[in-house]
Order: structure tokens, then C-alpha cells, then sequence
């Protein structure tokens, strides 16, 4: 991790959580649900709009979880009332 941030040139804030504490990992199971909820709706949009069910096994599920992620970095409103791409760039995504 030391030389990982070394390389970068971004400021790098390393961060050890304990491998069993569930508030230490909150933010990430919260972002898993989201994400499911997220290829949830995606997946009942494209199987109405296909008039057919897309089985689990389906190739376009990489390219959905891919998707979904960056609908959610791009548009997901947060409490404060930005986007988490409004919190990196400090502008509105275009």
C-alpha cells in the first residue's frame, strides 16, 4: 500500500478497517445494495423492453454491473445534494 501511494500522484489516504466490523464496512455494504437495486431496475427495463427474460449466464451482465456503477458515480444524488462526480471534479457532469 506505502508504495502504491508513493506512485501516485493523487493525495492517498490509506485506511485499515477490521476484517468482522460491520460499521467499519457500512459504506460498502450500502454501496452493494445500491448497486443490486440499481441492475435490479435495469434488468426489468431490458427484459420489458426485449419481451423476454435474460438468464443469468447472459454475456450482457458484465457490461450491466459495469453500467450501473457508473450511472450510480454519475447522477446517484447524495445527502448534501451533489453527486459523487460533482465531489471529485467540482463541476456537473456534461
Amino acid at each position: 500500500l506505502e508504495e502504491i501511494k508513493t506512485k501516485r500522484q493523487a493525495e492517498t489516504l490509506i485506511e485499515r478497517s477490521a476484517v468482522t466490523s460491520h460499521q467499519s464496512v457500512g459504506a460498502i455494504e450500502r454501496a452493494i445494495r445500491e448497486l443490486a437495486s440499481q441492475l435490479r431496475a435495469m434488468r426489468i427495463a431490458l427484459e420489458d423492453r426485449l419481451v423476454c427474460r435474460i438468464p443469468t449466464s447472459h454475456p450482457v451482465w458484465p457490461w450491466l454491473v459495469r453500467h450501473g456503477a457508473w450511472l450510480l458515480g454519475r447522477f446517484r444524488v447524495k445527502a448534501n445534494g451533489s453527486t459523487p462526480y460533482e465531489m471529485v471534479h467540482q463541476r456537473k457532469y456534461r
